[in-house]
């Protein structure tokens, strides 16, 4: 058995709902289900994760996991990129800009791969490769529109003051709708459409041409590196969609006169967008030759970024006429807002301007009530001074002093000294695998054992992610789901699990676990009461494991990560982890 420290640098934010009824939801099915998990693979700056349910926020980190509920934030200089994946589905790539705020409602694969994500705020850049077929979903809903998915590429904005959505197609086509419209407009590739607060004209009224000079300023650096990256996608995409429509006719709105037109806009796209990134000063020319140098090779003449070059997208009168028109409405929505805005504001300000006067009312007149106390006290005080002798007005000067000099030393002294949120413990916590009992049928019990999890390091929920040879054993399934398997994973009595199917007081936590290309991961945490205190090896979970026909011999069981966390959502450093190493007989 080997032996190894982990310092754990991030918070578990990977812990689930810290409400059972969302996590749990779907009795008798919900261990059973495979669902699309968001996995983080990259990230800057601030990015926060509020798990469902729950009231506290966790700093992200990477290969993070997020399920249904989570709510991503990032701040200003932040960015995310998640892969959406499941054993069903293709991966889908979603990078979250900064500023921006996005929950995931919906990521799951029961009779499709269905994703819906909801945008308060922000800018997200998305690569669609899931929907396959009819009863594949991809949703976005922001605070003024619902977009459903079925091209590749595409930028989301919601500018938070105002709400209005902004959705610019770079290939594939996307349909997109007012909240309370109930028809689809179409987006095709070098189109956006804005959707206002309040919805004006008919669905495809606000569709224009894309806005470069707003795509690259909403996107931001990050965001244009990645699109920069995806051209060959793009362009391939693009390329087949010309040509289905040479061959069975375009699209409404877009006439056969029209094609080589829209073709040589498509081709020129990306290299617009770069050209328009360089001059907000979003790249430098440098680097932007750098991505130019690494993309070109891999595109056709027609589709290469070109620099030097002077080129220009290509739209008709009625192109460019449609979007002043439609920039006109959105500028009047936009100042209605403005206005609304300020006239909310001023409304604070004069509230704000009352509580103060209150506040200073009320803190005259506890200052002039205290001073009256005191004048009273002092008259009553001299009042009674005069019934004394000399040796009995000494002694009441002298207790009184005694008294102050008492009551001035209080909180004085030396003070403990402070280590934050994670002071040192009296032992090492360290977690080990262990095996409980026999083997059974070709099935073995797998126990986490916790241990000194203790004072200020008392754990409030936990982490952690196996591996193994996926070729000689697996986790079973069967006994992990269910009744069965909830009585299986509640183990030591530390936690305990809410089953999902009933309401009740007498649980406190809650727990979700997913398995994975070579491990297994599982996650659990309170969402009531105290951290728990581990003082003793403590068996916190069982995990039913069964061999594989035929696979005999040693094999070894890892623990790739432990990440642990205490009441105030601190990461718990320094965690001791014990791999088990395992004989299988032959069965």
């Amino acid at each position: 058995m080997k032996s190894r420290f982990m310092y754990v640098k991030v918070v578990l934010a990977l812990l689930l709902a810290a409400g059972p009824i969302v996590m749990l939801a779907g009795a008798g099915q919900v261990y059973a289900q495979i669902k699309r998990v968001a996995i983080v693979t990259e990230l800057k700056g601030t990015v926060n994760v509020k798990k469902s349910g729950g009231s506290k926020t966790f700093a992200a980190f990477k290969n993070m996991t997020l399920n249904e509920g989570d709510t991503v934030t990032t701040a200003k200089g932040g960015k995310l990129v998640l892969e959406l994946s499941s054993s069903k589905a293709a991966q889908d790539s979603i990078t979250i800009g900064e500023n921006s705020q996005v929950t995931f409602t919906t990521l799951k694969d029961d009779k499709g791969t269905k994703t819906k994500m909801n945008v308060w705020a922000g800018s997200l850049w998305v690569k669609v490769k899931s929907i396959t077929n009819a009863s594949d979903q991809f949703e976005l809903e922001t605070p003024t529109a619902i977009m459903g998915v079925r091209g590749t590429h595409f930028l989301v904005h919601v500018a938070p003051q105002t709400g209005i959505t902004t959705l610019s197609s770079l290939s594939g086509i996307i349909t997109g709708k007012h909240a309370s419209n109930k028809t689809d407009s179409q987006v095709l590739p070098s189109q956006q459409i804005v959707l206002l607060p309040e919805e004006e004209g008919g669905p495809d009224d606000l569709v224009t041409i894309i806005d470069l000079e707003e795509l690259v300023a909403w996107a931001g650096s990050d965001i244009v590196r990645e699109i920069i990256r995806s051209s060959k996608d793009i362009q391939e995409e693009n390329d087949r969609m010309i040509q289905r429509w040479t061959e069975s006719g375009p699209p409404a709105g877009i006439g056969i006169d029209d094609l080589s037109r829209v073709s040589g806009n498509l081709n020129r796209l990306i290299d617009q967008v770069v050209k328009e990134a360089i001059k907000q000063q979003q790249l430098t020319r440098d680097e932007a030759k750098r991505l130019a140098d690494q993309v070109n090779p891999a595109l056709p003449d027609k589709n290469k970024i070109q620099l030097d070059e002077e080129q220009s997208l290509d739209f008709s009168d009625a192109e460019k006429d449609k979007k002043k028109r439609v920039d006109e409405v959105k500028r009047k929505a936009e100042e209605k807002k403005k206005q609304e805005k300020a006239a909310q504001d001023e409304q604070r300000k004069k509230q704000q301007q009352l509580i103060d006067r209150l506040t200073q009312a009320k803190k005259e007149q506890m200052e002039a009530n205290k001073k009256a106390a005191e004048d009273a006290l002092k008259k009553l005080e001299e009042a009674y001074k005069k019934t004394m002798s000399e040796q009995e007005k000494q002694r009441f000067e002298s207790d009184k002093e005694n008294r102050l000099a008492e009551q001035g030393q209080t909180g004085t002294g030396t003070s403990p000294p402070y280590y934050g949120s994670n002071p040192p413990a009296a032992a090492q916590p360290s977690a080990r695998l262990v095996l409980e009992g026999s083997v059974v049928d070709s099935a073995f019990i797998l126990g986490v054992q916790l241990n000194q999890f203790v004072d200020s390091r008392a754990i409030y929920g936990f982490q952690i992610k196996l591996a193994y040879d996926e070729e000689r054993v697996t986790v079973h399934d069967e006994l992990m789901s269910g009744a069965t398997g909830l009585t299986y994973r509640t183990g030591g009595g530390v936690f305990r699990i809410h089953p999902g199917t009933t309401a009740g007081s007498g649980y406190d936590s809650a727990d979700h676990y997913n398995r994975y290309n070579g491990g297994f991961m599982y996650a659990l945490t309170k969402y009531s009461g105290q951290a728990a205190s581990i003082s003793s090896p403590t068996t916190v979970v069982r995990l039913p494991f069964q061999i594989r026909s035929g696979a005999q011999g040693p094999t070894t069981i890892r623990i790739m990560e432990l990440i642990a966390v205490d009441a105030s959502g601190e990461p718990i450093g320094a965690v001791q982890t014990t791999d088990l190493s395992v004989t299988l007989p032959t069965n």
